[in-house]
């Protein structure tokens, strides 16, 4: 039971943290906070967005792998 939730639950890809309305996310695909207009996120697995601020659908800076 401890190999389960140490190893998979607490440092794997199980955990997530989520509000009500998703204006926060934190799991497997990284960090997104939103108020609905501005958005702030960060993905390890998107790379033409590893770091991305947006307003509305337009970046407004990002970071790549390049």
């Amino acid at each position: 039971m401890a190999d389960t939730i140490v190893g998979k639950f607490i440092l794997g890809e199980t955990l997530g943290i989520y509000n009500n309305n998703d204006s926060l996310t934190f799991d497997a695909n990284g960090l997104k906070i939103t108020n609905g207009i501005n958005s702030f996120s960060v993905n390890p697995n998107d790379t033409l967005g590893l770091l991305k601020i947006s307003k509305g659908n337009n970046d407004i800076f990002y970071v790549d792998d390049n």
